[in-house]
Formats: structure tokens, C-alpha cells, sequence
């Protein structure tokens, strides 16, 4: 069960990095609502799966879901066009982070 919340938590982390872009700076009140309700939420799962699971490993797979997932939001939905030179170092960063 902790591996299933630490998996909403990097969902959660996902929604929270499109609400900041969505919401303009907190400018637009109800995307900037729901960012704040996923942090919430975020943060509670995140304490409930410390509970058992280590948290640097918490920690590295909440960031590591929350990142690609924030990619592929901004690529897919926000229709960003993505280099080899940024696939390149974010692959890098997340096997050096691990």
C-alpha cells in the first residue's frame, strides 16, 4: 500500500507542476485552487507512506515520478516541442540522481 501512495503522491506532483503553469502566477483562482488542494494532498500521502518505506527512497521516487510526469504533461498538453539536448539531461540528472 505505501508504493501505490508514493505513486498518487508523484501524480499529485504532476497536477501540482500544471496548476502553476495553468494558474499564471496564482492569477487565475481556480487552477491555482486545485494546485493548492494537490499539495495538500501530496503532502498527507506522502506522510502516510513514510510510515513504512525509507524516505530517501520517498524522496527519489516521489521526484523521479513527478518529474517525468511533468514532462510529459508539458510536451503532450502544453505542446512544447522537446530537444535531444533536454531528453539528454534530464535522462542524465534523474541516473545520476538514483
Amino acid at each position: 500500500m505505501p508504493r501505490l501512495y508514493l505513486f498518487a503522491v508523484g501524480l499529485l506532483k504532476t497536477a501540482r507542476a500544471a496548476g502553476l503553469k495553468a494558474s499564471n502566477g496564482f492569477r487565475r483562482r481556480l487552477p491555482a485552487l486545485h494546485t493548492m488542494i494537490a499539495v495538500v494532498g501530496s503532502f498527507g500521502l506522502l506522510s502516510r507512506a513514510l510510515h513504512t518505506l525509507l524516505p530517501g527512497t520517498a524522496n527519489a521516487a516521489r521526484a523521479g515520478i513527478g518529474a517525468a510526469g511533468a514532462a510529459v504533461f508539458r510536451q503532450f498538453i502544453f505542446n512544447k516541442t522537446t530537444s535531444n539536448g533536454r531528453i539528454g539531461f534530464r535522462s542524465a540528472v534523474r541516473l545520476a540522481s538514483s
